[in-house]
């Protein structure tokens, strides 16, 4: 078995929302299910897709049973705001994070991110990213998105200046997105950075 759980302390839930990703759903699920520290449930929230991406999940799902992959789809299409904010509701996990459909992790992802939390005893109300890489295809070219480390009073500062961290590379805590109002449906773009700035206020 690729990874190990560990307590419900750590319990952590992926939420994966998609739509019409069937040429890259799988390397999605596939970069999740081969983490070193094994997630205790993939959320995969269908935004009602009409490709054949529901019958890869599915797939995944008869494949991979130890990797607890949960599939829901969306009665209609109502964008990828409402699908991670179903998929909040769903999580068991105390810790949630998000992966974009057309996204991959490194293998240790999970277990740099969670030793981060040890390290520091933090609470619930704390935001843990990661650098990203970033491949422009329609650009050709590539670049890694390097973020700073900021902490208390400063995390509200620093998103007013940029557009925060990517949702894709955080891991948060189920409790404090509920408590900041999840991802506002009503906004139809930036809604990550909206949310951002409501958890950085609870820091």
């Amino acid at each position: 078995m690729i990874g190990e759980k560990i307590d419900d302390e750590n319990r952590i839930s992926v939420v994966i929302p998609v739509y019409n990703r069937e040429k890259r759903i799988g390397k999605c699920l596939d970069s999740i299910i081969k983490q070193t520290h094994k997630a205790d449930e993939i959320i995969v929230i269908d935004d009602c897709s009409a490709d054949r991406t529901s019958d890869i999940v599915k797939k995944y799902q008869e494949d991979y049973t130890d990797s607890n992959i949960i599939y829901e789809k969306l009665e209609k299409n109502s964008g990828a705001q409402v699908a991670r904010n179903k998929g909040i509701d769903i999580a068991s996990g105390k810790w949630i994070c998000f992966c974009d459909s057309d996204d991959e992790w490194l293998e240790n992802k999970l277990e740099v991110q969670l030793n981060v939390l040890k390290d520091h005893n933090y609470n619930e109300y704390v935001v843990i990213h990661g650098n990203c890489k970033v491949h422009d295809i329609s650009k050709k070219c590539s670049y890694v998105w390097n973020l700073p480390v900021v902490q208390g009073n400063d995390c509200y500062k620093n998103l007013l200046n940029s557009t925060g961290p990517m949702f894709q590379a955080m891991l948060t805590s189920k409790k404090a997105l509920l408590e900041v109002g999840k991802l506002g449906e009503d906004i139809k773009t930036y809604q990550e950075w909206d949310t951002s700035l409501r958890l950085a206020k609870k820091m």
